[in-house]
């Protein structure tokens, strides 16, 4: 006697949801190795700039000290014109200022990286 196959239709089934399941994991892989680079550069200018807004504070750097300290970074990290401002400069108070742009170019499109920050620097 032959016995019938109640699943014989259900064969590709589990083929069809592993191929899904890779072509996810696939893209959530490469748009990781896209976008750590840039997190990963962003915070460590961020860094920089609490850095330097810190040590302008408790130092009482002169503002001239400071500005050839914000080029430098600048031109480190490969940042635009005007990318590093001064916004406040005081005795206890500091307040740094960044701003810039990096595209993260995917196959499909290109994504805008927007970074906005504002280091307070603060004497002990």
């Amino acid at each position: 006697m032959k016995q019938i196959n109640s699943r014989a239709g259900e064969g590709g089934a589990v083929t069809i949801k592993t191929l899904l399941t890779l072509v996810i994991v696939v893209v959530a892989i490469f748009s990781a190795i896209k976008v750590l680079p840039t997190y990963a550069e962003q915070r460590q200018i961020i860094f920089d700039i609490d850095e330097l807004a810190n040590k302008s504070a408790a130092r009482n750097l002169k503002e001239d000290d400071i500005k050839k300290a914000m080029e430098s970074l600048r031109v480190k990290y490969s940042l635009p014109e005007n990318s590093i401002t001064l916004i406040a400069y005081g005795q206890s108070n500091m307040q740094i200022s960044l701003a810039y742009n990096r595209l993260i170019d995917f196959f499909v499109t290109t994504y805008d990286w927007k970074v906005n920050y504002i280091a307070h620097g603060k004497a002990i």
